[in-house]
């Protein structure tokens, strides 16, 4: 506050949203991330982009996690967690086949909860309740505490399946 004429100065708020000058500055960081990334070893490049990836897939925005995916794919191939990002990204995106494609590529690389939790939900929508049992099973031998597993199991066992 100006101590002589006691004016404070108000906070302006926008009115106007220039998506135009949000998509340069996203571009620019996304730049400034990709040479920060350019110099990690192949494994830490793809477990960042997986990161980023599974970020903007929480946040809905598919194009964006597709595109972080895809550069950990480049990264390393061999990426079970890149592997099992896709399977989600398949499966938000309407794509069960590629999704379980994704996932089982992601479970031959190594067993992980996220691609069997992929798996689970799309043998749960097809109404395989055995196969889904299964699933959440191995699910809950990697991690017992998982939240998303365990409430999924629930719902099997609403539907009449016991999952060991």
């Amino acid at each position: 506050p100006d101590a002589d004429s006691g004016f404070s100065p108000l906070e302006r708020i926008r009115r106007n949203y220039s998506e135009t000058g949000f998509r340069q500055a996203a571009f620019q960081l996304d730049q400034m991330r990709a040479m920060r990334l350019a110099v990690l070893p192949p494994e830490q490049r793809a477990t960042e982009y997986t990161q980023l990836g599974r970020e903007y897939l929480s946040e809905g925005l598919l194009p964006e996690a597709e595109t972080q995916f895809q550069d950990a794919l480049q990264a390393s191939p061999n990426s079970a967690d890149a592997h099992a990002g896709m399977a989600e990204l398949r499966e938000a995106s309407g794509d069960p086949a590629k999704a379980r494609d994704e996932a089982k590529q992601s479970l031959i690389m190594k067993p992980n909860v996220a691609a069997l939790l992929v798996l689970a939900r799309l043998d749960l929508a097809d109404k395989q309740l055995a196969a889904c049992a299964q699933d959440l099973s191995r699910a809950l031998q990697l991690d017992p505490k998982n939240a998303e597993a365990i409430a999924l199991k629930l719902v099997v066992q609403q539907r009449g399946q016991t999952v060991p």
